[in-house]
C-alpha cells in the first residue's frame, strides 16, 4: 500500500482514529490538520518555506505591506448557455498566485472583494467575467510565472455559501472567462497571508542593482525628520511581521522598473482541503507527529481520557521530527558547554 500523502487520505485515515467520517467531523479534522501543520512548520529548521516574491511598491509612501497584492474584483454578466442552476445568484472572487523561479511551489494571495452578485435563468447559465485583475509590476524580474485563480460562491435562497474554488488562468495576461457549472471542489480561498513573515534577507531592486541595509527608522530619520523622495531607495526598517518602513520614499518620477522590489519571505503551509490532488505542504516523515497532534485536539475537544499522554506522543514525536531535519541540515542538535559538562555537550 502506498503513502497517500494528500488531504483526503489523510482526513480519511483520521476520521477513522477519531471515531467520526461524518460531515460535520470532517470538517473540525481539517481545521485540526491545519492547525497541527502550522505548529510543526513554524519549527522547521529548514528553509522549505522559504521563497522570493516582487512587489509593485507604491511611489511616495514611507510603511509599505509585502503581503502578496490583492486583485480587484471582475465584472461578472450572466450569459446565454452553460449549466449553472436556474434562480440561483453567483457571486465570483479572483486571487493571485505567485509561482517561484522553477514553478514548483507557489503563494497565493487573499481573494478579492466578491465581483456584484449575477442570477441565471432558464436559459442564461454562464457567468461572463471580464476585468480579471493583472498583478502589476516588471515582468522582467523573477519571479515571473503568475496565475489568477478563480472562486464561485452560491445562493440557492439560504444565503450565500463559502466560496470554492473553480479554475486557474495560466497565465498574467489574461482578462476574461467564462464560468458554465457550479464548482464541485472543497478548496476555498486562503483564510489569511500566507506570508508568516519577511525573511532576514536583504530586499534589493534589481533594475538600479540597489540593495537595501536595515537601519533603524529612529536613525534614519534623526536628521531628516520629514523624510525625502529617491528612486533609489537605500535603507529598510521592518514594522511588524510583513511590513518595512522604506527609506528614502520612491519618488513618484520612479519608473515600474525603479519600483519593482524583490524580497524574501517565509511562508505557511498551504491550507489542506478533502481532496486528492492536494499534497500535504509538510515532508512526509513528519506524518506520524501531524497525526499524533490532530488525536491529542480530537481527544480534547471530545474531552475523553488520554488526551494528556497524546499530547505528550505529539510532542515527543514533533522533538524526533525536529532533530532528524536539523541532522538532515547539518545543524546541530545540542549545544556545545565549553566547561566541560556531561562529556563536552549541553543536552
Amino acid at each position: 500500500m502506498t503513502r497517500r500523502w494528500n488531504g483526503k487520505a489523510l482526513i480519511d485515515e483520521l476520521g477513522a482514529r477519531v471515531w467520526d467520517n461524518s460531515d460535520s467531523s470532517l470538517a473540525r479534522i481539517i481545521g485540526w490538520v491545519n492547525e497541527i501543520q502550522d505548529d510543526i512548520a513554524s519549527s522547521l529548521p529548514i528553509d522549505r518555506y522559504k521563497f522570493e516574491l516582487k512587489k509593485l511598491l507604491p511611489a511616495d509612501q514611507e510603511i509599505i505591506s509585502l503581503r502578496v497584492p490583492v486583485p480587484t474584483a471582475p465584472t461578472a454578466a450572466i450569459a446565454a448557455g452553460g449549466n449553472l442552476t436556474d434562480g440561483s445568484s453567483y457571486k465570483v472572487y479572483t486571487s493571485f498566485l505567485v509561482y517561484d523561479s522553477d514553478s514548483r511551489d507557489y503563494i497565493e494571495s487573499e481573494a478579492t472583494l466578491s465581483s456584484a452578485a449575477v442570477t441565471a435563468d432558464a436559459t442564461n447559465k454562464t457567468i461572463d467575467l471580464t476585468d480579471i485583475d493583472i498583478m502589476e509590476g516588471s515582468t522582467s524580474y523573477e519571479p515571473t510565472t503568475i496565475y489568477r485563480r478563480i472562486y464561485l460562491s452560491v445562493d440557492s435562497g439560504s444565503g450565500y455559501g463559502e466560496p470554492f474554488f473553480i479554475a486557474d488562468i495560466a497565465d498574467n495576461t489574461t482578462t476574461t472567462y467564462s464560468i458554465t457549472a457550479e464548482s464541485s471542489s472543497t478548496i476555498t480561498p486562503v483564510s489569511d497571508s500566507e506570508i508568516e513573515r519577511i525573511a532576514p534577507d536583504h530586499p534589493r531592486f534589481r533594475a538600479s542593482g540597489k540593495v537595501l541595509f536595515k537601519i533603524d527608522r529612529s536613525q534614519s530619520l534623526r536628521f531628516n525628520p520629514t523624510g525625502s523622495n529617491s528612486s533609489t531607495p537605500d535603507s529598510f526598517d521592518y514594522v511588524g511581521q510583513d511590513r518595512i518602513f522604506l527609506y528614502p520614499k520612491l519618488a513618484t518620477t520612479s519608473t515600474e522598473n525603479e519600483r519593482t522590489l524583490n524580497y524574501s519571505v517565509f511562508r505557511r503551509p498551504h491550507e489542506v482541503f478533502y481532496e486528492v490532488d492536494r499534497v500535504i505542504d509538510l515532508p512526509i516523515i513528519a506524518k506520524r507527529a501531524l497525526k499524533e497532534g490532530v488525536a491529542w485536539l480530537a481527544y480534547q475537544y471530545k474531552d475523553r481520557a488520554g488526551k494528556e499522554s497524546l499530547q505528550q506522543n505529539y510532542e515527543v514525536l514533533k522533538g524526533q521530527l525536529l532533530r532528524k531535519l536539523k541532522r538532515q541540515q547539518g545543524a546541530p542538535s545540542s549545544v556545545r558547554d565549553v566547561n566541560g559538562d556531561w562529556s563536552g555537550f549541553e543536552v
